[in-house]
């Protein structure tokens, strides 16, 4: 377009001059905006270093706080997948999933469900193995989902639920071997330390079998396991060594010819230390947001994070806002009300409405 004179209040008229439109040109400032307010909230300033302690950057931030960032799974099959979730407070908790380079999915949810785990994986095609940390309703979601997916648990989790039943410094014998058996763990690299290990945590189990059986009487007289931590520790153990779960790193199956088996990953420090850790520092900078904020911070996080993120002008116009999901949310009741009230015969009339013996109406 060319300028094309101004117009009654002086502003710059322009012109096409193949079709012969004219219009007036608008400076939308708003993806300029946006790239500020994702510059802020994902990076290392807080408010109280921006000029004005913040209060310009919280009055153009108002409105984009009503862009939900929204992320549409690649499609890839990936090699191996890290899932995990990070819980805000009590109020909500939000399920993740990584592959060793990016961001691939998220979910939110009130709680870290089966059915949010459902949610979670429907949106990606089973991987040939996904790491863990044993949380509540993955294992059931997993089994539906991908059956044929291998599971690793993160051997330092395993690690960490030992040493929280045993300590540091246990006192008794049975409990310090336990320790040293859980350090261990952190420490096989191969299938032969693999092996090691395994005829090492058998013969604790076999040595201290008497002891770990002993019983006696709580307050209400009912018998329990006189050292309840120790068997606690060695059953966490004893599920994954059966399950087959903690070793599946070095399954020969999931390695192409000519690798080195123990390089995949045994741990899920790629989304506790690429993910959580930043998200968590994320949180704590900004804190005192709301429950509202604080998802769509990390949600914001996870969305920049993905393979190919859109740019703030391309974002303004695909990403959904309050008011559109509110939009969808009505149209859907709509659609639910009117399937549901639409009366058919059988459904529609009370017996008893046709049928009675009282002189009365009953039909109001």
């Amino acid at each position: 377009m060319v300028k094309n004179g101004k117009d009654k209040c002086g502003h710059q008229r322009w012109i096409c001059r193949s079709c012969k439109v004219t219009s007036r040109w608008h400076n939308d400032v708003t993806s300029r905006d946006l790239r500020a307010f994702l510059d802020v909230l994902t990076g290392k300033t807080t408010q109280r270093e921006l000029p004005g302690q913040g209060r310009t950057f919280r009055r153009k931030s108002a409105v984009l706080w009503e862009i939900w960032p929204i992320c549409e799974p690649d499609g890839q099959a990936h090699r191996v997948i890290h899932v995990d979730g990070i819980h805000l407070g009590r109020d909500a908790v939000i399920l993740i999933a990584c592959s060793p380079e990016y961001v691939i999915a998220w979910h939110v949810a009130r709680r870290e469900s089966t059915q949010a785990w459902l949610d979670l994986l429907a949106k990606i095609p089973p991987p040939g193995m996904v790491v863990a940390d044993g949380g509540t309703g993955f294992t059931t979601a997993r089994a539906q989902l991908w059956p044929s997916t291998r599971v690793q648990r993160c051997t330092f989790h395993a690690y960490q639920q030992v040493k929280r039943y045993t300590t540091t410094r246990s006192r008794t014998e049975c409990g310090r071997q336990l320790y040293r058996i859980g350090v261990d763990l952190l420490h096989v690299k191969t299938p032969a330390h693999a092996h090691v290990w395994i005829d090492s945590f058998y013969a604790w189990r076999h040595r201290w079998a008497g002891f770990l059986a002993e019983k006696t009487r709580n307050e209400k007289g009912k018998l329990v396991d006189k050292h309840e931590r120790l068997v606690k520790a060695g059953n966490s153990l004893s599920r994954l060594v059966d399950s087959g779960h903690l070793f599946t790193f070095l399954n020969p199956d999931l390695y192409d010819d000519g690798e080195i088996i123990g390089s995949l990953p045994a741990m899920n420090n790629q989304i506790e230390g690429g993910i959580n850790s930043p998200l968590r520092e994320l949180l704590r900078r900004h804190r005192g947001m709301s429950i509202d904020h604080r998802i769509r911070a990390v949600s914001w996080w996870c969305y920049l994070h993905t393979e190919n993120p859109a740019n703030p002008a391309e974002i303004l116009r695909i990403m959904p806002t309050n008011t559109d999901i509110m939009r969808a949310y009505q149209q859907a009741a709509a659609r639910h009300r009117a399937h549901h009230n639409n009366h058919r015969w059988g459904n529609g009339l009370d017996w008893n409405e046709l049928h009675t013996h009282t002189p009365y109406r009953n039909d109001y």
